[in-house]
């Protein structure tokens, strides 16, 4: 192994300092962690340690056999994707991704029977879309159940609110915008807004996009019964009441924040003077042949959208209440809809899940740079539980997989989750409603974690 992921050394050396006792545990320590430099014999001990602590010899045969570069990499080349060639006796790239891809579909009944199987376990009273990436083109598509109820049946091209997952689309968009010059991810927000944007308790510290999109940027996360109006969010920010005792930036101040990705849609649109619906379906979505919108109304084909039911079957959100939400028709409008109201299908969702897996293009269109793509998966620390990235996470050993980046979303009666693989460029899009909401150990709902890893599997054995 030539290189290691900074994100996945960083995972390796936060995870032995929270289990390994360390009585003399010194700052520098703690630094290490914030910065990543620290030196090739520790970043040896660590995935060492981590290996050792996770009974996985063949990792422990890679960390002894393989050396580490300790020498950070030049700033231009910080985020790159760092991606280990196949061993000689491998196949050629090609070849490995036409054997994943028609893997799947030779199984393609046999993934069926599983998505039912498991859709049923949790008794997934709507239903269930399932897209399966296979070396970073789209090889199957899976349905179980209903988009409304002894009417209309779920297929992986229903468009459905996806909730939390709209997250990661938004910071799709946040990076398409840095590309265009439009905004810098680690600017002075305050460069958007007309007025100083800062933390009264911080008042030296800028608060930057990046900030919000890795959930460090010390904006309080407020409920849903603040307002997210256009003008509510300009008034907490510039008047200094929208923001908690933290340091801006800080992984110690990591906490899940629905309100900040609604400051952040505002901002890029003020940003802009562009809705993200206009610029997200110019940039991203029309090259790419996706129907999606933040508010399902602004779908340009509103006949099919999933009816949102709860595990007890009651409606949640119906067809009719979906398509009545429009989204801003003017920028700035509100923030509403950013931090988990996309309305996209399975099939559309792998479509974008699969540039990043590509670095950045699908099926020959690039959307996003490669450096755009490696800035999304950049971690600013562990948070505990995995990497936070921008706004990913990132985690080791899940699904079989030596790492994967991944996402969830839940909110009326839905439970999804997208996880891909950069090495492999695999991954598997879930999309349910009326399921149970149980998670498994890292926190993704068991009926996506189940289906992910059955599919997971089944390409792993390619």
């Amino acid at each position: 192994m030539k290189h290691i992921h900074r994100a996945a050394t960083a995972a390796a050396l936060a995870f032995v300092m929270t289990l390994t006792p360390f009585p003399a545990r010194a700052p520098a320590a703690d630094a290490a962690i914030e910065t990543g430099a620290y030196s090739a014999d520790a970043m040896k001990a660590m995935l060492l340690a981590t290996a050792i602590l996770a009974s996985t010899p063949t990792d422990i045969y890679r960390v002894l056999l393989n050396p580490i570069d300790p020498t950070p990499p030049a700033s231009d080349e910080e985020t790159a994707r760092l991606e280990e060639p196949p061993p000689e006796s491998s196949p050629p790239a090609e070849d490995l991704h036409s054997d994943d891809y028609y893997t799947i579909q030779e199984r393609s009944k046999e993934i069926a029977e599983e998505v039912v199987r498991i859709s049923k376990k949790y008794g997934a009273y709507g239903g269930v879309e399932v897209a399966v990436i296979a070396g970073g083109e789209i090889s199957g598509t899976y349905a179980y159940g209903y988009a409304e109820r002894a009417s209309r049946a779920m297929t992986a091209e229903t468009p459905m609110r996806v909730a939390s997952l709209s997250k990661v689309v938004l910071g799709m968009v946040a990076l398409s915008m840095q590309e265009q010059g439009i905004i810098d991810i680690d600017s002075d927000i305050s460069e958007y807004w007309g007025g100083a944007v800062r933390n009264p308790y911080y008042k030296d510290t800028p608060i930057t996009i990046r900030h919000i999109l890795t959930h460090t940027s010390s904006i309080s996360a407020l409920g849903d019964d603040a307002s997210r109006s256009g003008s509510s969010i300009r008034s907490r920010l510039l008047g200094g009441n929208a923001f908690s005792r933290v340091k801006p930036g800080a992984i110690s101040s990591h906490i899940y924040n629905n309100y900040g990705f609604a400051v952040l849609g505002v901002t890029l649109e003020v940003a802009a003077n562009e809705t993200v619906n206009s610029y997200a379906r110019r940039m991203l979505f029309e090259p790419l042949g996706i129907d999606a919108a933040f508010g399902s109304g602004s779908l340009i084909n509103t006949d099919n959208i999933a009816v949102l039911y709860r595990a007890n079957g009651a409606i949640a959100r119906s067809a009719s209440a979906q398509k009545a939400n429009v989204g801003n028709t003017y920028p700035g409008a509100s923030g509403t809809a950013f931090a988990g109201g996309l309305t996209i299908s399975a099939s559309d969702l792998a479509k974008l899940i699969a540039v990043l897996a590509n670095g950045g293009v699908y099926n020959g269109v690039r959307v996003l740079s490669e450096d755009s793509v490696a800035q999304i998966e950049t971690s600013v620390g562990y948070t505990g539980a995995y990497l936070q990235c921008a706004p990913l996470r990132y985690s080791w050993g899940a699904f079989g997989q030596d790492a994967v980046y991944w996402h969830t979303g839940s909110a009326y009666g839905v439970f999804n989750a997208v996880v891909y693989n950069t090495i492999t460029r695999n991954g598997v899009v879930v999309l349910t409603t009326g399921a149970s909401g149980a998670k498994d150990p890292i926190g993704i709902y068991k009926i996506c974690s189940e289906i992910t890893n059955y599919t997971f599997g089944l390409l792993s054995a390619a």
